[in-house]
């Protein structure tokens, strides 16, 4: 869903852009280049996740079993809370 709205981002800026003349049309042509690379870069990582997971052995255990139990404490201690990290990353 992010990719999504990237994509939705991205497009809608440049054609914003172009419609209201503050860039020529050729704006447009740079949509593609600029989201495939993430887009490959997001299946890369998504195939190595999968095949981390699904893959013999220990490792997948350890991220499906253990890892899920050690993540619901750590945001109830307030270490990993969504509001915590956005107060830490705002600029003053």
């Amino acid at each position: 869903m992010n990719t999504g709205i990237g994509d939705a981002v991205n497009l809608a800026w440049k054609l914003a852009a172009v419609l209201h003349g503050r860039a020529n049309a050729s704006l447009l042509d740079s949509y593609e280049q600029e989201r495939i690379a993430f887009a490959r870069r997001l299946v890369a990582t998504t195939d190595q996740a999968f095949t981390g997971v699904t893959s013999p052995g220990d490792r997948p255990r350890v991220r499906l079993d253990i890892v899920p139990l050690l993540i619901p404490p750590l945001f109830e201690l307030g270490r990993c809370d969504a509001s915590s990290f956005a107060r830490s990353r705002r600029r003053p």
